[in-house]
């Protein structure tokens, strides 16, 4: 088994404090993903559980093995925990090939040279590298630099891989590329996955659960990329996933009201929250529907820039500024496109409500 148990882990340097009583359960077979804002801590996590770093406080276990406790200060080596690593700069020997980036391991576990070469050339197959096996590092693509990476983190047959935003160095369409590579690679060979990254894309698209961490190392909320999308906790996890929306919103004379007065119609759970008090109101661009003038809530174009498949508008809303991308050539069937300065209405298929008194720095 793979199963990660970390119980109440803290971590200082010096003065600062990373992580403070985190605890996190990582299921065996699962792909799970920390997200967060650089200098949370997530990357410091990962060495503690890859065995790079002590903890000061707390255990780690991996499986049925205490592989690290703060308190009596004992570690089992990275080497003895059965798992590998790949990190965000590859790390592959630049003088090694293909072939000896990837036997590395199984040379210093002393594996026999038949059995070596075997496992080599089926993990060399495996992350699509085949009859590149000769080929030095400056002789591959960004994206078959990774494969080298990931090929060698998995021919000791871990039960576990740690991946530490092992794609932020490579250009879209390769980021795109490799995610799913990773994602099969866990499918096919049942290894248990804790990756770590600040890039939502990559999160929502791979795991199976996300932990989200905010500046201060403390997790928010665990949950299916679904449910944190859909139905995130607090403000803080909502504006992190993605580009937002935020509304002013203040309840007063028995209405939902804008900052300039507008009164708006979307209530908290079908009920108007209590008298006095102040929300935000977020929701996504994708939940703007853009409507002639008359319908819906008052609104103009600020600004409208066509980006061929779609045109982006920024709207005034009671004063604010909100953005939505629809696409044009529905918006040229449909009602035509808006200008700048023309009036249009708004409605919104989803919003979450959040206390105003929240203070979020996402």
């Amino acid at each position: 088994m793979a199963t990660i148990e970390v119980k109440n882990v803290a971590k200082k340097y010096g003065k600062k404090t990373v992580l403070e009583k985190l605890s996190l359960t990582v299921k065996d077979g699962e792909c799970f993903t920390l997200l967060g804002p650089s200098g949370c801590g997530k990357t410091v996590l990962l060495r503690l559980i890859a065995g790079f770093e002590v903890p000061d406080e707390g255990t780690i276990s991996i499986g049925e093995d205490l592989v690290a406790d703060g308190s009596s200060r004992r570690i089992i080596a990275p080497n003895e925990r059965g798992l590998g690593v790949v990190f965000q700069d590859y790390a592959v020997w630049p003088h090694k090939n293909v072939y000896q980036n990837i036997a590395y391991p199984l040379e210093l576990a002393k594996v026999p040279a038949e059995e070596l070469k075997k496992r080599v050339m089926d993990t060399v197959h495996l992350v699509g590298l085949t009859n590149l096996e000769k080929r030095l590092p400056s002789e591959l693509s960004g994206g078959q630099q990774q494969r080298v990476a990931l090929a060698r983190a998995l021919v000791a047959r871990p039960a576990l891989l740690l991946l530490d935003e092992p794609l932020c160095n490579l250009d879209a369409n390769l980021r795109e590329e490799m995610r799913f590579e990773i994602k099969m690679l866990q499918r096919n060979l049942g290894v248990t996955i804790l990756y770590v990254t600040h890039d939502q894309e990559v999160a929502l698209a791979i795991s199976d659960r996300v932990g989200i961490m905010d500046e201060k190392g403390t997790i928010r909320q665990i949950a299916s990329p679904e449910e944190i999308f859909e139905h995130p906790v607090d403000e803080f996890v909502f504006r992190f996933m993605g580009v937002t929306n935020i509304l002013d919103v203040r309840i007063e004379g028995g209405k939902a009201l804008l900052a300039d007065g507008t009164p708006v119609p979307w209530l908290k759970d079908g009920e108007l929250p209590a008298e006095g008090t102040k929300w935000h109101v977020g929701f996504r661009p994708s939940d703007v529907m853009l409507l002639p003038a008359g319908e819906g809530v008052p609104s103009a174009i600020r600004r409208a820039s066509f980006l061929g498949a779609m045109t982006e508008y920024r709207l005034d809303l009671g004063g604010q500024e909100i953005r939505t991308e629809v696409d044009t050539l529905t918006m040229h069937m449909d009602s035509g496109l808006f200008k700048e300065g023309d009036p249009c209405g708004i409605g919104l298929r989803q919003i979450h409500w959040f206390p105003a008194e929240e203070k979020e720095d996402a």
